[in-house]
């Protein structure tokens, strides 16, 4: 196939973040080139693969196009700047590495490398630090010593492989065992069974390290360093390629045998959560289907044979006596179990790199709290949708049907919910039956209180007078409803032809079938929130608050002259998004589960990145941070979040909810500091947020980098700080040709603004930056333009 020609540098630069991001997904390397950005190697074909989605919203096949020199493929790197080389051959030490990983299992080596950047991380460890020393034991471990002691070791073949250091002795359990070291300073020496009970451990394991450094001016063992295991830790598209090299063989299963089955049905409880049936009818059908083709269809992940077997049974399934003919489960082809289960089976396979991204995801590494400061126009919101898309966007998964319809429902008012389960049932139905419909229960939210009070209040609303006493003020605009002497409800006799014509069709299909209608594929799932700050923000906007409701019909349920409602804030409502990840769908259920249980739950989902979610707040400093945060100030650092060292759980002043901030809730705001300098953020904040610099970037390959330095001067001469500087991004992709149209609509505007109007002072900036300007009369208001 061609490939598209609006492919350009941007797009294979964010395809090379995915890859940095995700890893390289099985059978994708390169077999003869790679391309080399950064010193690091990148398989080609699957840059230009991910470009495509950025490019134009598809990932393209890697078996669709040719790779090598003077393809298309190639050209378009070659023609964006891109070095592409011949693969090297695999030097020995290399091969006897990958040995290594190979006898440690995938899901051992994972954990050991999970493990190791997570602690390197910690003690801000770079490649080639004299201190550290990466070795392989004859082959039989992977250990990482600092100074002359092994902090962090997996030992090959042992009852207890996972070896850590400690500065304090625990009394030992039936899968831990202790033993001290000899020498200052004092530690101990642990062996665990489980690599979950040492994760668990990797904050002691940091801080016992972090003495060794202290004491360490290089490792004695350093002549011993392995440079392909150090290049592996930190080079994460390295190790991905020594990995695949490890298990390309072996599918999920360490047995030399790929076998998907396991795999598959994970993917199917995601899919079909409350569908049991649905998902044991595909596993059997290819059970079934396996022993009739004398082969293992769990075992084949080659889709050109998977869809050739499709492409047959939509022809031959329902063919009696004939080759996928089972006379003890006739109904499987009949019905087209078959095929049915052999497309769900194969979409499983092409999302099968994506699910795994908890364990290819190995470099989470952003703070729970931080703050993207810097002057005007030097990336911070392009930063914060970079963050979205790199950590907190899942690409190619498949949201749950319940999921689809909740998407699905959220458009439609309560009473034409209620009007289309109503005409679905040929009888009147209790309030707690309507409560029960899955269409409903799609519709209220997880946060509300009394929602069976909630439906009496609309039915009554569009009820007939014999049915509902309610005030007329507070009626709906028309009556659909009847209730009867046992208080079951329907829809009015006279009214039932009509619902067609009221009621949209798709809605009615819903009601009828609500998971078959929205069991469908999406590619792309968010796990963030976004806000911007303003100067009216209060703490009712961002966590709970009493609101008015006015009368408005076409959201019915808030019937009534004046009511009020206790309403929830995207901060609340992103830490119950965020609690929903680890397994909790309220507070109440989170506050009232055991603390050993909570630390598990939230233990678990720290390494894994499909389990955390963000809220992030754009100009968080144009809003009074203390009257937002109120007393939950204290609540964001990483101690006092649930599951930490000194968990805290506070009382909500409407609500009277217990509240604490899940460990997994990332928050990252953005800062102008033109408008309002850093030092004068409420000093509560600045003690919880780390704080990340973005100032000016100057290319020096392009045309207006020596401009932007010298209006940046200029700007540095007047004003002695760097805050006032003017960014990149009013120039960044911009051609030279636009020059003068950049300085009179973005920057001199810029400049009065922070010159307060004193047009003598932006005349000084622009001349000292060499910025030709005209003489202006009153025709031109005597405003400044650039020639």
């Amino acid at each position: 196939m061609d490939i598209p020609e609006n492919i350009d540098k941007e797009h294979l630069l964010k395809a090379i973040e995915k890859i940095n991001f995700e890893g390289i997904p099985k059978r994708a390397d390169s077999q003869q080139y790679d391309v080399v950005y950064n010193s690091k190697l990148y398989p080609p074909k699957l840059i230009i693969s991910y470009a495509n989605i950025f490019a134009n919203g598809l990932e393209l096949d890697r078996r669709s196009f040719d790779g090598g020199l003077d393809t298309p493929a190639f050209k378009i790197l070659v023609k964006n700047g891109f070095i592409i080389q011949k693969k090297k051959l695999e030097t020995k030490k290399e091969v006897d590495f990958v040995e290594i990983i190979k006898k440690a299992g995938r899901t051992n080596a994972t954990a050991f490398f999970m493990a190791a950047r997570e602690l390197l991380n910690k003690l801000n460890i770079k490649q080639d630090d004299e201190r550290i020393t990466y070795g392989t034991s004859a082959s039989n471990q992977f250990s990482i010593t600092l100074g002359q002691r092994h902090c962090l070791v997996l030992k090959l073949n042992e009852d207890y492989p996972w070896y850590f250091i400690d500065g304090a002795k625990t009394i030992p359990e039936k899968y831990l065992k202790v033993s001290q070291f000899q020498g200052s300073p004092e530690a101990y020496y642990y062996s665990c069974k489980s690599s979950d009970d040492l994760r668990s451990r990797i904050s002691e394991i940091g801080k016992a390290s972090e003495k060794e450094l202290r004491r360490t001016q290089s490792s004695g063992f350093r002549k011993s360093n392995n440079e392909i295991f150090e290049k592996a830790v930190f080079d994460k598209t390295y190790s991905d390629q020594l990995f695949n090299k490890a298990f390309e063989s072996l599918g999920n299963s360490e047995s030399g045998i790929k076998n998907y089955k396991k795999a598959y049905i994970k993917w199917l409880d995601a899919i079909f959560k409350k569908e049991s049936g649905v998902k044991n009818s595909y596993v059997r059908a290819i059970e079934l289907l396996s022993k009739l083709i004398n082969w293992n269809v769990f075992e084949v992940d080659d889709l050109n044979k998977l869809k050739s077997l499709y492409d047959d049974l939509l022809k031959e399934q329902k063919t009696e006596g004939g080759k996928y003919y089972n006379e003890a489960a006739k109904s499987y082809g009949n019905n087209g179990f078959y095929s049915a289960a052999i497309k769900t089976y194969n979409d499983f396979l092409q999302q099968y790199s994506t699910l795994n991204t908890d364990i290819i995801n190995l470099n989470f590494m952003l703070p729970l709290n931080e703050i993207l400061y810097g002057p005007p126009g030097t990336g911070k919101t392009y930063k914060l949708n970079e963050y979205k898309e790199k950590y907190f966007t899942d690409r190619g998964v498949t949201k749950s049907s319940e999921e689809l319809l909740k998407e699905k429902i959220s458009a439609y008012p309560f009473w034409k919910i209620f009007a289309a389960v109503l005409s679905d049932y040929d009888k009147p139905i209790l309030v707690s039956d309507i409560m029960a419909n899955p269409i409903v229960k799609a519709k209220i939210s997880d946060a509300a209180k009394t929602p069976q009070n909630t439906i009496w209040r609309i039915l009554q609303s569009y009820a007939d007078q014999e049915s509902s006493q309610m005030s007329e003020k507070y009626r709906g605009p028309l009556e659909l409803f009847h209730k009867n002497e046992k208080s079951e409800w329907s829809i009015i006799a006279d009214k039932q032809i009509e619902i067609p014509n009221i009621i949209d069709k798709e809605l009615l299909e819903i009601a009828q079938n609500p998971f078959i209608r929205t069991a469908q594929g999406v590619t792309i799932k968010t796990r963030f929130n976004f806000i911007t700050f303003h100067q009216k923000y209060s703490y009712e906007d961002f966590i709970e608050g009493i609101k008015p409701l006015l009368k408005d019909n076409s959201e019915e349920e808030k019937a009534g002259d004046l009511q009020f409602e206790l309403k929830k804030g995207i901060f609340y409502n992103s830490c119950i998004e965020a609690l929903k990840l680890v397994g909790y769908n309220s507070f109440e259920e989170c506050y009232n589960d055991s603390i050993e249980n909570r630390i598990a739950k939230f233990t678990e989902a720290k390494g894994k990145p499909s389990k955390q979610f963000a809220l992030f707040i754009d100009e968080i400093n144009r809003a009074n941070i203390s009257a937002v945060f109120g007393e939950l100030i204290t609540l964001l650092e990483e101690d006092k979040r649930i599951g930490g060292e000194n968990e805290i759980w506070l009382e909500l002043p409407y609500s009277n909810e217990k509240f604490c901030v899940p460990a997994n809730l990332y928050i990252i705001g953005t800062m102008n500091t033109a408008d309002r300098s850093i030092a004068l953020l409420d000093i509560a904040l600045r003690r919880r947020f780390e704080f990340k610099a973005l100032y000016p970037i100057y290319m020096e390959s392009q045309w207006w980098a020596p401009l932007l330095e010298a209006l940046n001067q200029a700007i540095y001469s007047w004003k002695k700080n760097p805050d006032f500087f003017i960014g990149h991004a009013f120039f960044i992709n911009k051609p030279e040709g636009e020059k003068i149209g950049i300085l009179n609509s973005k920057i001199i505007p810029l400049l009065y603004e922070y010159c307060q109007s004193n047009t003598e002072a932006v005349k000084k900036i622009l001349l000292d930056a060499g910025i030709q300007i005209s003489p202006t009369t009153i025709k031109e208001n005597y405003q400044i333009i650039a020639l």
